[in-house]
């Protein structure tokens, strides 16, 4: 049985899950970890996508970014204003 049996046949020939993705999912401290761990294998930039973007957006800003902003990983949007 093919692992992408339950999607429809072109789905799975042209994009299968997780293909060039990294999952991260969990407590707000738990994504600001697996992005830190990225940060400190040397990727300097991501892009994320959210199954609800409109609804989860506001949340990771809210709790993550704090977080990475405290580690150091982010600059905090409101020193970047002053920067510029």
């Amino acid at each position: 049985m093919s692992a992408f049996a339950s999607q429809p046949a072109s789905a799975s020939l042209s994009s299968p899950p997780g293909h060039g993705g990294f999952p991260l999912t969990g407590t707000p401290e738990q994504v600001a970890e697996g992005i830190t761990a990225l940060h400190e294998a040397g990727f300097r930039g991501s892009t994320l996508s959210f199954v609800d973007y409109v609804e989860e957006f506001p949340y990771f800003r809210d709790t993550v970014l704090p977080i990475l902003e405290q580690r150091g990983i982010r600059i905090a949007a409101a020193a970047m204003k002053s920067a510029a």
